[in-house]
């Protein structure tokens, strides 16, 4: 046999209620700022990428001058 609902249970369970609502309201809330770190993490990584990027290619130019120099500095050597 099922329980008799009294006003005291039906204030517990509507004291249970708020309590739901308030913890999912603050999981929500939470959620949207995960969401936005989230998104500030991304844009970071993405300009370090850009950085590196950009760092790959310095690189790859300062190779390039050394590698000329030392063709340079062979022929000045074959010269003398």
């Amino acid at each position: 046999m099922a329980e008799r609902w009294t006003d005291e249970r039906l204030d517990k369970l509507a004291d249970t209620v708020g309590q739901t609502a308030d913890t999912v309201n603050q999981l929500i809330a939470g959620i949207g700022q995960l969401n936005q770190r989230t998104e500030t993490i991304a844009l970071a990584v993405e300009r370090m990428t850009d950085v590196q990027l950009q760092t790959f290619r310095v690189i790859e130019e300062i190779q390039q001058e050394v590698r000329g120099l030392q063709t340079e500095n062979r022929r000045i050597l074959d010269h003398l």
